[in-house]
């Protein structure tokens, strides 16, 4: 019983590091944010940990490829017929 909980301690000691490090080398978030997320991580361990780590996984995705299905680029001709300016 007592290794299990050395061992399941550890391996959250782990991760809470892990989860630190990726915070501490990351671009996206400014001083301030990160100051708050490693407060998180350590004083709200197991919580706070993973909803730390899925906020940072949802934000280091590549963003998805436009498929152009709503946003269609059209040529001009195509789109808006040409203004006529008439000078009197």
């Amino acid at each position: 019983m007592t290794t299990a909980l050395l061992c399941l301690g550890t391996l959250m000691l782990a991760y809470q590091v892990r989860v630190s490090w990726m915070i501490i080398r990351c671009d996206f978030y400014i001083r301030k944010q990160q100051h708050l997320q490693l407060a998180l991580i350590w004083l709200v361990p197991v919580v706070g940990t993973v909803a730390v780590h899925w906020v940072y996984r949802l934000q280091a995705q590549e963003p998805v490829a436009p498929t152009g299905r709503y946003g269609e680029q059209l040529s001009r001709s195509e789109f808006d017929p040409e203004l006529k300016i008439f000078n009197d």
